[in-house]
């Protein structure tokens, strides 16, 4: 097909079609020839040339080998613009043979089989959460299992700026009051006024940060509130230790009215 031609089906697809350019010479001859390939693909109305050939780029560099991770990394990200439009799925999707007339090396044909496996039979919704599961979307078990080490972690170390980016990290702010909860209990259990007063200063600069933020700080002492009854059963003393606890931060001034009017007495 010559210039004239290409030209004229690229135009009616939306796209403006470049003739090779004396820097094409410069190409690996496999690079061409994908370059050519997805070309072809794209001339018949799908995928986008500027994506595609950065891919096959990211395709040539991945057996730089310097990342260990890179082939799974490439492979979703592939796999992800497959899914986003902006490439098409015949760029990943390779027979063996092709793999092999391609000779990319072993670290891209990893990358493409990655892509491939990730966008099989077109079940593309997992690829939202390729990067990981975001925050919202995790099990609340989960989330509730990961805020009580963060809690563990600063008893142990005392560094509250670690729990907050900790806490900024698990990018749940509508579930923080299960950390003021966890907290509580935590205290409760300690019998340690030093875990009392380790817990206060945390709370208090959740407070002062707004990474709490009062209706939370609320929620999270009155659940522990309504627990009582089943955490003394554990804790016998857990009626006087909360009493000072509420005591203590009712002193640094972060606790509102309505918490401090509905601690509960045995």
């Amino acid at each position: 097909m010559d210039v004239e031609s290409n030209n004229k089906r690229a135009t009616n697809g939306g796209r403006q079609f470049t003739p090779p350019s004396d820097s094409d010479s410069k190409e690996s001859s496999v690079e061409r020839e994908l370059n050519g390939e997805i070309e072809a693909v794209e001339l018949n109305g799908s995928g986008s040339g500027g994506h595609s050939n950065g891919h096959v780029k990211k395709l040539m560099a991945v057996e730089d080998g310097r990342i260990k991770q890179a082939p799974i990394m490439l492979g979703n990200f592939m796999a992800r613009a497959v899914a986003d439009d902006c490439i098409p799925p015949k760029f990943v999707a390779k027979t063996g043979e092709e793999l092999r007339r391609l000779g990319l090396g072993e670290h891209a044909e990893q990358a493409l089989r990655r892509a491939d496996s990730l966008i099989y039979k077109h079940v593309w919704a997992h690829l939202d959460n390729v990067w990981g599961m975001g925050g919202p979307l995790r099990p609340v078990k989960t989330i509730t299992m990961q805020m009580e080490l963060l809690l563990k972690e600063y008893l142990s170390s005392r560094d509250v700026a670690e729990a907050q980016r900790c806490l900024r990290a698990l990018e749940v702010p509508h579930y923080h009051h299960e950390l003021v909860y966890e907290a509580i209990v935590m205290t409760l259990e300690s019998l340690s006024q030093t875990t009392e007063e380790a817990m206060c200063e945390l709370l208090k600069q959740l407070d002062l940060t707004c990474l709490v933020l009062p209706a939370g700080m609320e929620q999270g002492f009155l659940r522990a509130f309504d627990d009582m009854a089943d955490i003394v059963l554990d804790v016998p003393l857990a009626y006087i230790i909360l009493d000072r606890f509420v005591e203590r931060c009712n002193r640094a001034g972060f606790l509102t009215d309505k918490i401090i009017n509905n601690v509960p007495s045995r």
